[in-house]
């Protein structure tokens, strides 16, 4: 009976009592940022090809006005905010969870698209969570695969 007890209590301790909620909007901490030298329009198209060929879907495309102000709208601009879906990576003692938002603002020049990547990264294990908003390895392979992508 004691040794049955034991294996229900370590059962339960290694399924995992926390709960992750990771919002479809990613705060401005860490973000990356790069000038790309094309239209916005070539740069939107270029840039869903490169989420979904490294694995990221994009569930909905918005307004960032709508959770920040930006003086681009002010100027006539244009700019729009993609949201991927949740990238679940299981392993021994926890679930990473991974989301991405990409800003798209068009700039003064004619030629030129503002490409912000934001990232948060939640690790979830049996009684404690961390969050992570620091991608830079995957921001850069992205921003290099959107540039080779417009080439």
């Amino acid at each position: 009976m004691k040794k049955t007890s034991w294996l229900f209590a370590l059962a339960v301790l290694l399924s995992g009592c926390t709960t992750v909620n990771i919002p479809s909007y990613i705060k401005d901490d860490h973000p990356q940022t790069q000038v790309i030298y094309a239209n916005f329009d070539d740069t939107l198209e270029a840039v869903k090809q490169v989420l979904n060929a490294k694995g990221w879907t994009v569930v909905d495309e918005t307004d960032p006005t709508v959770y920040e102000h930006s003086s681009i709208r002010d100027e006539g601009g244009r700019e729009l905010l993609l949201f991927t879906d949740i990238k679940e990576h299981p392993y021994i003692l926890g679930t990473r969870y991974h989301r991405a938002n990409v800003f798209l603002r068009s700039t003064s020049q004619p030629k030129q698209t503002e490409m912000e990547l934001r990232f948060v990264t939640i690790n979830s294990m049996t009684f404690m969570k961390t969050k992570n908003y620091k991608h830079p390895r995957a921001a850069a392979q992205i921003f290099e695969a959107v540039n080779n992508a417009l080439k």
